[in-house]
């Protein structure tokens, strides 16, 4: 798939290009869901937010508006579609059966052990952990998704990040 910078991508989605949201889409679906399944925990729950998000944001710039950041703007857009279906859902889901912490270079133990570490932090430190670690957003992207000052996502990293060191086997903080 061939490269196009973000602000070309966003000039054509607010011109009502949809090839571009279909790139959009194959750019980001992924790592979208993932981040809405780590909050919600229902795979439904997740896909339905993920393909909700993807036609607000299409018919939201496709009506002229403008943004800034795509990625943020996608990454806020389902972190409060998916709270605010927490919010709205009287429903409890069970726990998803797959593993959503992806990776080539790790065991299923190793990933199983991820997966119960990072279940065990606070929600938001939770979230601040995917969208740094997993995601390469910067502390100030993080806080401007979450709505939180840059020095807020800084120490709740650090202190997650202690945390699962602590749960790990007592490793050092650095």
């Amino acid at each position: 798939m061939v490269q196009i910078n973000e602000s070309e991508m966003i000039a054509r989605l607010r011109s009502g290009d949809i090839t571009a949201l279909e790139y959009v889409y194959m750019e980001y679906v992924d790592r979208l869901y993932s981040f809405s399944l780590s909050i919600c925990k229902s795979k439904e729950t997740a896909e339905d937010i993920i393909a909700n998000v993807f036609l607000m944001v299409y018919n939201y710039l496709s009506s002229g508006k403008q943004i800034r950041n795509l990625k943020s703007f996608l990454y806020t857009s389902v972190r409060n579609a998916t709270y605010d279906e927490i919010k709205f859902s009287s429903r409890k889901e069970p726990l998803p059966e797959d593993d959503i912490y992806k990776s080539n270079t790790l065991d299923i133990c190793e990933k199983v052990l991820i997966t119960l570490l990072l279940d065990r932090l606070p929600s938001d430190e939770r979230e601040i952990i995917l969208l740094y670690c997993y995601e390469g957003f910067l502390h100030k992207e993080i806080a401007n998704i979450l709505d939180i000052p840059e020095g807020t996502a800084r120490w709740k990293y650090r202190n997650a990040i202690a945390k699962l060191k602590t749960w790990m086997g007592g490793v050092d903080n650095d």
